[in-house]
């Protein structure tokens, strides 16, 4: 049985947008992977900054409450928590950090930070990284 040259011209544009759709999808699925490893590489630099500047403690007392506070600047015999926290980012090496903050409620110490994870098949389109914030918290505690 022969088929005429509409049938072939129709079954080859199905093919060619199907095997389109499926690079597509594949291509999308691996940005994706990029960019679900690149958080959970940030996330947990950030969680290792934080824990680092959560050493950056003074106690100071109030009649007979005891409070932490996080130390913002630095002096000649101490650190500063933002210090411990860049260095604990340049330890954790592989995926580039930009620290933004380092505060506390007090309570806990939070680290912002940005990541800016690369893209392969987005590019094409002129999408080179895809930034994102993340924040890493620990408990501030007694000095140590």
């Amino acid at each position: 049985m022969s088929t005429s040259a509409a049938d072939r011209l129709v079954r080859r544009l199905f093919y060619g947008a199907l095997v389109s759709g499926v690079v597509v999808f594949l291509g999308l699925t691996v940005d994706a992977a990029l960019l679900v490893g690149n958080f959970r590489l940030g996330q947990a630099a950030l969680d290792q900054a934080a824990l680092a500047a959560a050493g950056a403690v003074d106690t100071v007392t109030s009649g007979d409450q005891v409070y932490y506070e996080l130390r913002t600047l630095a002096s000649a015999d101490q650190v500063s928590a933002y210090s411990l926290a860049e260095s604990a980012l340049a330890a954790a090496g592989g995926l580039p950090v930009t620290l933004l903050d380092v505060i506390s409620d007090g309570q806990r110490v939070f680290v912002r930070g940005r990541v800016e994870s690369p893209t392969l098949f987005v590019r094409v389109l002129g999408i080179s990284a895809i930034p994102f914030d993340l924040v890493g918290s620990a408990a501030l505690g007694p000095p140590r």
